[in-house]
């Protein structure tokens, strides 16, 4: 007993020690260097006026990524505590992982409701007389991809359920990469329509940077929640149809386990992140009247 609550104790000193250095690198002051990443990513030409916009942008973001990341991380720790009294044993697993990843994500979408309720969104606005299309912020793959896992998701456990599976975290997993889906669409299409001020040209293109580099943020990271639960959900499939078959042993379901729980999985984190920080240079038409 004295030897598992010191194993836990040094862990949680260790991640506390972690996610408090990374939360104070992460709410210093916006450097220059982040700036300059912005801009190369979202090829925009920064001006005095438009840098002011962008550096606002870029803290707003973060700070609530930030706080989503945070929220996640104490869930985590206070839910392994209880297990961990209630079990006696210290259980680590992957999926805390994935956990971070979503409140990376809810901060992503509480963000972008936040910025639609700053001031950039106050005053005289331009209504455009040409609709603002995914296509003109984010690449083609933020429109697939999240469709794509999310019904093949939602497809692996329906398929799971009927076999006879009634493990939650299956259904979990496909139906939520649907969800998430959904809600990459929604947040995505409230991004597009966010009023736009009627002011400056190079103020006007700092805005539609701030919404691309906000889509790819949003889908980049939705992207690898899905590609992770979509991953969980066809391994519990295969899992439950595989059961009853006599050929099947213990080493090939380890195998399925490692390949859909875990390398799928941490692939697709990285593949995510990725996405997020891909270079999409915009170009849009300008036709507006003031509203």
């Amino acid at each position: 007993m004295t030897t598992k609550w010191l194993i836990f104790e040094s862990f949680g000193l260790i991640a506390a020690f972690l996610i408090l250095t990374w939360i104070w690198w992460s709410l210093r002051p916006v450097t220059r260097g982040q700036v300059e990443k912005f801009v190369r990513e979202s090829n925009l030409h920064l001006t005095v006026d438009s840098g002011t916009r962008v550096v606002d942008a870029i803290a707003r973001t973060r700070l609530w990524r930030v706080i989503g990341v945070l929220m996640a991380f104490v869930s985590i720790v206070a839910f392994g505590i209880v297990q961990a009294v209630a079990n006696e044993a210290l259980n680590i697993s992957m999926i805390m992982v994935l956990f971070l990843l979503i409140g990376d994500y809810v901060g992503s979408v509480v963000a972008e409701f936040r910025t639609a309720r700053s001031g950039a969104s106050l005053g005289p606005r331009t209504a455009s007389l040409v609709r603002r299309s995914p296509g003109n912020y984010i690449g083609d793959w933020a429109r697939r991809w999240p469709l794509i896992l999310g019904v093949v998701g939602a497809v692996a456990s329906s398929v799971a359920l009927i076999a006879g599976n009634r493990d939650l975290w299956v259904s979990a997993a496909g139906f939520g990469s649907a969800l998430v889906a959904a809600t990459t669409a929604l947040v995505t299409r409230y991004v597009l329509e966010r009023p736009q001020r009627a002011e400056s040209a190079d103020l006007q293109s700092a805005d539609d940077a701030i919404r691309s580099r906000s889509l790819h943020a949003l889908a980049g990271v939705g992207v690898g929640i899905q590609i992770w639960t979509t991953s969980l959900a066809i391994g519990g499939m295969l899992l439950t149809l595989t059961a009853n078959d006599s050929s099947i042993n213990g080493a090939t379901e380890g195998l399925v386990a490692l390949i859909f729980a875990l390398a799928i999985p941490i692939t697709g984190t990285f593949i995510g992140r990725r996405l997020s920080h891909r270079k999409f240079p915009i170009e849009l038409p300008r036709s507006e009247v003031v509203s």
